[in-house]
């Protein structure tokens, strides 16, 4: 079904012609708003109480950025959920939605890819930590003591042999994140600016199509460009999740679990998988249908009149394409539900943010490395170092 068609239609005044379907999508879409923005808001209000009073106490101009980020993360959800809602009442917005969907996930993705970096402390403490990382071949699938399960062949080229993790292949797993929150964006601004061209509509068998130039070509590019993504995407931020985990020595102190924070990102890293299934999907209904206009032939006669004919198509309003979306906006709010419920937990209201634990654990972490070396001072400076050593000599 072409959207543009579907202006103007919403559910309300055909309430009695839709499939039963849909009130099980209405209720477990309704149920899941309500728990996200009971998770989410109730999270941010107690959060916000306490805020003051700390930044005040260690005398904060603004937010620190750690706080920021997880303000951002455990807010994002609540909107998302309710966008999802509304475009199962309003089909023709579901492109629009999905465009919004897309930059409001990689916003999240984006955040939490920093929290975890900023969690190894300021240079040059994350190149030290990365010392501390066991030697593995990351870029691997898990079958080969990796985390890249979704791309193993990077493991030919990065990974032939177990290696520590150091800054530059940190940085790599950063652009790989970058690329996929670039992907998801373009391709979803390139579905909306699509449907915004002008197209006719044509009727085959009991369904309506648009007639666009090389429409199948270009949806399977997308397709595969949106499965890429996402695997490339997800490659990055499992290795930099894991790699932080291990140069912070979490397994050591639950308190701090960064790992499972940044992997509630791989939620909506999946969504444009997601929606790539669900499009292979065959569901539809041949009602309710919307009339559509469409000239034939038009004459225009003395003084600018000018007379028309056609016919008018029934299109099926919820033929596969609008059901996809359908689809796709019901686990988009069950989803988010799961997701503000996870936050609440891994930021807990009665601590504003991790930040302590994380500086408590990486001091710990350099400390016990600086003992097991025999050093003097956690971790010195080479220059520092070397000097120690040739006086030890020299003594």
């Amino acid at each position: 079904m072409p959207l543009n068609v579907l202006w103007g239609y919403t559910v309300f005044n055909h309430v009695a012609e839709l499939p039963r379907l849909f009130y099980v999508v209405w209720t477990v879409s309704g149920v899941s708003v309500v728990a996200t923005l009971f998770f989410s808001w109730q999270h941010v209000v107690q959060n916000q109480a306490s805020l003051e009073d700390r930044l005040d106490k260690e005398g904060h101009a603004i937010k620190p950025l750690h706080l920021s980020l997880a303000q951002t993360v455990c807010t994002l959800p609540s909107f998302t959920a309710i966008l999802a809602f509304i475009t199962l009442f309003v089909p023709a917005t579901a492109l629009a939605m999905e465009m919004v969907i897309a930059i409001f996930a990689s916003i999240v993705i984006g955040c939490l890819t920093q929290y975890a970096l900023l969690a190894l402390g300021t240079p040059p403490m994350p190149k030290q930590l990365m010392r501390l990382t066991p030697e593995k071949k990351w870029w691997c699938g898990s079958l080969c003591g990796g985390f890249a399960e979704m791309t193993p062949y990077f493991g030919l080229c990065l990974s032939r042999r177990p290696h520590k993790m150091t800054l530059k292949g940190l940085r790599l797993a950063f652009r790989m994140v970058e690329f996929f929150i670039w992907a998801f964006i373009i391709l979803s601004v390139w579905n909306v600016t699509q449907a915004m061209v002008p197209a006719s509509v044509e009727k085959v068998g009991a369904w309506c199509y648009s007639s666009q130039f090389l429409k199948a070509e270009v949806e399977i590019v997308t397709g595969v460009a949106a499965i890429w993504s996402t695997f490339v995407g997800s490659t990055g931020l499992m290795v930099i999740s894991n790699a932080v985990s291990a140069a912070i020595g979490e397994e050591e102190d639950k308190k701090i679990q960064i790992k499972r924070k940044v992997n509630t990102g791989m939620i909506y890293l999946n969504l444009p998988l997601l929606k790539v299934l669900l499009d292979i999907v065959n569901t539809g209904y041949p009602s309710p249908t919307v009339p559509y206009a469409v000239s034939k032939h038009t004459e225009v006669g003395a003084g600018g009149t000018w007379t028309t004919n056609g016919v008018t198509l029934q299109c099926p309003v919820f033929d596969r394409k609008v059901m996809s979306n359908m689809f796709y906006c019901m686990l988009i709010t069950v989803l988010m539900a799961h997701t503000a419920y996870v936050n609440k937990e891994l930021y807990p209201a009665n601590q504003t943010s991790a930040r302590e634990e994380l500086q408590i654990a990486l001091e710990a972490r350099l400390k016990l490395a600086s003992e097991a070396e025999g050093e003097r001072e956690p971790l010195l400076g080479d220059q520092e170092a070397t000097l120690d050593g040739l006086h030890s000599m020299c003594m």
